[in-house]
This record gives structure tokens, C-alpha cells and sequence, in this order.
């Protein structure tokens, strides 16, 4: 190829121009910043929600589904590193305090409540999701109401950890941040090329 057949594509190629690529960067960039910012700022919205409900004692089912479906299927909303050093993140201590004081105290029926956390636990372990933990509840009471124990709340030497959630939010989210993320780093990607682009043949051209 001849230098003006290299001449005529090198004008065709700047037409690219790397500057054009870097605004698209700069401008996709700031769109990924502010949508990561959403996903975290609904996400502790949700958080509050669940603790309004832990709270109150209503809804707190419903509240914890909505903030494991959003973390979950949202970057940037993890909630398994703790929040203001406390691990786990989510305690309903409101729930277990409540499930405490309407339980039975007396000897013989913890018994039943001891068998009754060991049986159910085989059958559904609770640290497997928040649905697991649904129909470990509803095992126990069943258990206990097939032995004519009165089951006011869930038992009261339960574990904690069964009022104690983490939710991890993916590496990437098909929404706004995980599609402006992936322009991101396009634009970055073919800003790179065509300035290398440009000054191949530059180089050539001298």
C-alpha cells in the first residue's frame, strides 16, 4: 500500500478521533457513578424498611423479600460485610426479642422446643436463604402443634442466627450501572485504540 492509499485511510481513521471516544468515556463514566450511587441508596432505603418493620413487628417477611431481591439482583448493594461493624448486617432483634417473650418458658416444653430446632434444622438448614428460614419456622411449629405445645411465636432458646441475614449483590447487574459500566470500559477500550490508531500512522507517514 502506497503512501497516499495510506494517506486517504489515515483521513478516513481520524475521523475517530480518540478525543470523541474520551468524552463518551467521561460522560458514561459519570452515568455509572451516579446509577451506582441509586443502587446504594435504595438499597439502605429497603435496609430501613426491614428494620421500620423489625421493629413494629409488621410486615418484616415481606420487607426482608424485597431487600434480598434488590441486593441480589443489584450491583453495589452488598450487604455481607457488615454495616457500622456489625456482622451480620441484618439482626432483627426487635423479632427475636418478641419470639423470646411470647414463648414457653417451662422445662419440659423446651424440651419439645430442643427436638423440635434439631429436627427441623436437618430438614432445612437456615443459613441456606430467607426461604429456608420461612419453612424452618413453620417445621417447628408444626412440630410443636403435633404435640399439643402452644406455639405463640417461634421458641425461645432459638438461635439467633436465624434473625440474622446477609445478602451479596452481583459483580455485575443487567441495569443502569452494569450496562453504563460496560460502555464505560468500551469507550475507554476504543479511546486507547484509536489514539494508538492515529499515531501508528503518523509514524508511518513522516
Amino acid at each position: 500500500m502506497n503512501k497516499g492509499e495510506l494517506h486517504h485511510r489515515w483521513r478516513y481513521i481520524r475521523r475517530f478521533r480518540p478525543r470523541y471516544f474520551v468524552i463518551l468515556f467521561i460522560i458514561s463514566a459519570v452515568i455509572c457513578l451516579f446509577a451506582l450511587r441509586s443502587n446504594y441508596s435504595h438499597m439502605v432505603y429497603l435496609r430501613n424498611q426491614v428494620y421500620a418493620a423489625d421493629k413494629s413487628g409488621q410486615g418484616v417477611v415481606p420487607a426482608i423479600q424485597k431487600l434480598q431481591q434488590y441486593v441480589t439482583s443489584h450491583m453495589n448493594t452488598d450487604l455481607t460485610g457488615g454495616n457500622d461493624n456489625i456482622h451480620p448486617p441484618i439482626q432483627l432483634k426487635y423479632t427475636y426479642d418478641r419470639a423470646r417473650e411470647a414463648s414457653i418458658e417451662s422445662p419440659d416444653q423446651n424440651n419439645f422446643y430442643t427436638e423440635a430446632q434439631n429436627y427441623c434444622q436437618a430438614e432445612y438448614p437456615v443459613e441456606s436463604s430467607l426461604f429456608v428460614w420461612q419453612s424452618y419456622v413453620a417445621c417447628v411449629q408444626n412440630y410443636l402443634n403435633s404435640r399439643n405445645i402452644k406455639v405463640g411465636a417461634p421458641v425461645s432458646n432459638v438461635s439467633p442466627s436465624i434473625y440474622e441475614f446477609d445478602f451479596a449483590s452481583p459483580s455485575w447487574s443487567p441495569d443502569l450501572a452494569g450496562w453504563s459500566l460496560v460502555a464505560t470500559v468500551l469507550f475507554f477500550v476504543l479511546a486507547v485504540a484509536s489514539k494508538l490508531t492515529d499515531w501508528h500512522y503518523k509514524r508511518i507517514l513522516k
